[in-house]
């Protein structure tokens, strides 16, 4: 299965049956949500347990304001993009996870993959409060597919940068070029995936969420892209965020046509995504403000 793959033809009235079906069962699922609510069990060092939606734990900062809301309140983070994960991950499949932040994805993948086949994870963090939990999250996790975690930033070359830690905003650590008022600076190392992953015969799914910096990641990951010819990219694209980083749209665009990539606007689930249907040409790519591509 890959994002391009087209369900099978069925009988129209059969897909309207089977598409009001799936609509009461979401609407069923969303009211349960609701009536169940918040869900989290505070732990004795600022940091919640969380049990999540798609049936893995994460252990959550206390303090943050961006992902521990949402996982304690609807016990998700970024539906479409877990939907998709979620879907497209099997037993042999191989993922990169680029900005892995407190490894919600790392770990909602690890467990669909499981420890039955050939599949595996790379986790990529260079923020020390996040590898910690990212490790407490690894082990709190049981049955998954062998994660590997690297201590860096993705980049362009070998060497360290600064980190910004706004407070009480750790999930939007970045590398920027200007970095919000009431932040921290620390120095992180920074390798190329080229040079970490030089091992790795192929990468099935990536996704890249670096507040901006995704070009110098891309850029650092040509030849291990090369080598995946069925690669699929899920990456967040802000200009604001490209342009803190130094980075234009249309530099984006160049690179995704350098390096033979076509975007796509990602659609809410794989059953619904058609090629044509989603496509981006590099003017619409570049005059989006935000969306996940």
């Amino acid at each position: 299965m890959s994002l391009f793959d087209k369900p099978a033809q069925v009988d129209p009235a059969e897909f309207e049956r089977l598409k009001q079906q799936l609509d009461r069962i979401e609407h069923a699922i969303g009211h349960i949500v609701r009536v169940v609510g918040p869900m989290g069990v505070p732990l004795p060092d600022d940091t919640i347990l969380v049990q999540t939606l798609w049936g893995h734990k994460v252990i959550v900062d206390a303090t943050d304001l961006v992902m521990t809301p949402q996982l304690i309140v609807y016990r998700e983070w970024e539906h479409d993009i877990s939907s998709l994960i979620h879907d497209f991950v099997g037993a042999d499949t191989t993922f990169v996870d680029i900005g892995a932040n407190l490894g919600y994805f790392t770990c909602l993948a690890g467990a669909k993959i499981g420890s039955g086949g050939a599949g595996r994870i790379v986790a990529v963090e260079p923020n020390p409060h996040m590898i910690s939990l990212i490790k407490r999250n690894i082990e709190i996790n049981w049955s998954m597919a062998p994660i590997q975690l690297l201590e860096m930033g993705a980049s362009d070359h070998e060497g360290s940068v600064d980190l910004i830690l706004p407070k009480d905003h750790l999930a939007n650590a970045t590398i920027a070029v200007w970095g919000a008022a009431d932040a921290d600076a620390i120095q992180v190392p920074v390798r190329p995936l080229d040079l970490a992953l030089a091992d790795l015969a192929r990468v099935d799914l990536m996704k890249i969420d670096v507040e901006g910096y995704e070009r110098h990641a891309l850029r650092g990951a040509r030849d291990i892209i090369a080598r995946s010819p069925d690669i699929r990219i899920l990456m967040e694209w802000s200009t604001g965020q490209l342009a803190a980083a130094g980075t234009y749209p249309m530099d984006m665009g160049e690179l995704f046509a350098e390096m033979h990539l076509a975007t796509y606007r990602l659609p809410p689930s794989l059953r619904e995504f058609d090629a044509a249907q989603h496509r981006l040409s590099e003017t619409e790519l570049v005059g989006l403000d935000y969306a996940n591509i």
